[in-house]
């Protein structure tokens, strides 16, 4: 690509990303309460993935920058990715989708005036315009901090999600890996580690290791789950095993925090 369509490409894509904006500003300028979708708290997120065969997405605010066309913490901007996500919340407004889409209920629920008051709203204003945009009414949401101490659930109440299945881990870290391994000695548990940011770079090669752990030790794909943290790209990973009947828990933080019974200052 040459300089000029370079900088012509980055100039429509600063002018969506303006748009957008714009019209969460006008939207949330015209809609002051929070929302009364459908929304399970913690445990009746854990409890409806226990009796479906359904995996899991979360969508934080993370989800709704890369969306936009702007970069995070733990991933750079990429338009494939972007394309997924608008996917994921397409896809997931229309009846029998195979994954459930956890938002940010927490904050959804609240008022503009309650998320300006605790110094929230900023973050959570152009997620609550994404919602406004792809939700319904008669459509069940999880919670996205489900994994997180704000769901003040423990270990306890989240691990049925794997007992006595087989297990693909799928992280950044091989300690994590160790200590999994080490609690949950009697299952079989795979390991596949992954950058610690941008690991939508890698996606393809994550799917396909993936696929390859199921086809070599000729799993069933009733009796395993993979858990995944990693940041957006999991997303779009879950998204397309799912379609494929391979149920994935989008895992986030679980193992910085619960995983090992800590909670951190905010208690998010």
């Amino acid at each position: 690509m040459t300089p000029k369509l370079r900088m012509r490409e980055f100039e429509n894509e600063k002018r969506e990303e303006m748009l957008f904006i714009l019209k969460s500003i006008i939207f949330n300028l015209i809609k002051s309460s929070g929302f009364d979708n459908i929304f399970y708290n913690a445990m009746q997120t854990i409890n409806h993935l226990k009796n479906n065969k359904q995996s899991l997405i979360r969508w934080g605010d993370g989800e709704t920058q890369i969306l936009i066309g702007r970069s995070i913490k733990f991933q750079k901007r990429n338009n494939e990715l972007q394309k997924y996500l608008y996917l994921i919340l397409d896809e997931h407004s229309k009846e029998n989708a195979p994954y459930l889409l956890a938002m940010p209920n927490y904050f959804l629920k609240k008022s503009k005036k309650q998320l300006v008051e605790n110094e929230k709203y900023y973050i959570w204003r152009d997620t609550r315009y994404l919602f406004s945009q792809y939700s319904k009414k008669n459509q069940i949401y999880g919670d996205a901090f489900v994994f997180r101490p704000l769901s003040k659930l423990t270990n306890k109440d989240i691990e049925p999600l794997w007992l006595g299945k087989n297990v693909i881990l799928v992280c950044s870290k091989k300690k994590y890996f160790d200590d999994f391994k080490e609690r949950y000695h009697d299952q079989k548990i795979f390991n596949i580690l992954i950058p610690e940011s941008n690991a939508f770079e890698v996606f393809e090669e994550i799917v396909l290791k993936i696929k390859k752990i199921y086809f070599r030790n000729c799993l069933n794909k009733d009796d395993t789950r993979v858990l995944i943290a990693a940041g957006p790209a999991a997303k779009a990973i879950i998204y397309v095993l799912s379609k494929e009947s391979i149920i994935c828990y989008d895992m986030g933080h679980y193992f910085e925090w619960i995983f090992y019974n800590r909670t951190n200052f905010k208690g998010i």
